[in-house]
């Protein structure tokens, strides 16, 4: 599957773009944002071999895809997860390469993948969490119409319906 956006290309991860993956995770930065969760090499080879496993699903019902600029190569991934097949819910999440932060790429991605998800996918809810320091991730999600469903300690669930979605953000 291969989305295209004025500026990216969304496609399956393969295995050889483990060595970018790895390198975007284990960026300081990152690092900081995933509240002490694994930011390994071998983590990462984890979740994408867990990408390329969830592209040959059929029925599919989970979606990480690369985030490739035509000059830079792989940036990074954005994902919608619905948690089971025929659900009508979808989780959603964006990372990208440090060096790519504050250019508007995860709200280009989010946009393609959310418009995906309840046109194509036939989702009714999309819905992130993320840490409440993270305030990247939460303007992001303000940006591509998610509001805030709760908070509870450190972390902040955000949601959006489609009944609100508007594909311009």
């Amino acid at each position: 599957m291969i989305l295209q956006t004025p500026r990216l290309r969304l496609r399956e991860f393969l295995p050889s773009d483990l060595t970018a993956y790895s390198a975007i995770r284990d960026h300081p930065d990152f690092r900081l944002l995933l509240n002490g969760r694994d930011s390994s090499p071998e983590r990462s080879a984890e979740l994408l071999h867990q990408f390329v496993e969830w592209s040959l699903e059929s029925p599919r019902s989970r979606y990480q895809l690369a985030i490739e600029l035509p000059m830079d190569g792989l940036i990074g991934s954005c994902g919608v997860r619905i948690q089971c097949v025929g659900g009508s819910d979808a989780s959603f999440g964006c990372e990208l390469a440090r060096e790519h932060w504050g250019r508007g790429y995860g709200l280009e991605a989010g946009r393609a993948l959310i418009e995906f998800a309840f046109h194509e996918l036939g989702v009714d809810r999309i819905y992130a969490e993320t840490l409440a320091r993270n305030h990247a991730a939460l303007a992001l999600a303000s940006r591509l119409g998610m509001r805030v469903e709760k908070r509870h300690d450190d972390r902040v669930a955000l949601e959006v319906l489609a009944s609100e979605w508007k594909s311009e953000g």
